[in-house]
C-alpha cells in the first residue's frame, strides 16, 4: 500500500475542489463519493482500512489527480 499521507494529500486536493458532480470528469469527487471523501479530509488520522477504501476510490479521480 502506498504511503498514507500521500492518499491524504490526495482526498483533501479533491475535498478541496469538490463541487459534488454527478460526472466524475469534472472537479474533485462526484456526488456519490462527496460526503466520505470530504469526512476523510478533515480528519488527521486515519484507520488502515479507512486508507485501503480511500484509494480504493481514489482510483475513480486518476485524471483529476494527475491534471492538479
Amino acid at each position: 500500500m502506498p504511503d498514507v499521507r500521500l492518499i491524504q494529500q490526495a482526498v483533501r486536493y479533491l475535498a478541496n475542489r469538490c463541487d459534488e458532480t454527478i460526472s466524475e470528469g469534472n472537479h474533485g469527487f462526484n456526488k456519490i463519493d462527496a460526503s466520505f471523501g470530504k469526512s476523510l479530509a478533515e480528519r488527521e488520522r486515519w484507520t488502515k482500512r479507512q486508507a485501503q477504501a480511500a484509494l480504493k476510490m481514489l482510483k475513480k479521480y486518476q485524471e483529476q489527480l494527475q491534471a492538479g
